[in-house]
């Protein structure tokens, strides 16, 4: 499993799932958009340890009957 840090609003949950998506699906605490934008690494920047390229995602997600913004990133 990898590791996920979700912010929505102003909280920070720690997930865990095979992939981004499944992660915020396992919380069960909202409604999963639309994937409104992907965060990439600068090849100069990329760490041998990390294989994948990919810093974050930004999801529209529906909370409490509002539309707002989740970013999502691998921490482990």
């Amino acid at each position: 499993m990898n590791k996920y840090e979700l912010r929505v609003n102003n909280a920070v949950i720690p997930c865990e799932g095979l992939n981004e998506w499944s992660a915020m699906e396992k919380l069960g605490i909202f409604e999963i958009g639309n994937k409104v934008e992907c965060l990439w690494y600068d090849p100069g920047e990329k760490e041998a340890w990390d294989p994948v390229p990919c810093v974050g995602w930004i999801y529209q997600v529906e909370l409490n009957n509002k539309l707002t913004l989740a970013f999502i990133k691998r921490i482990g």
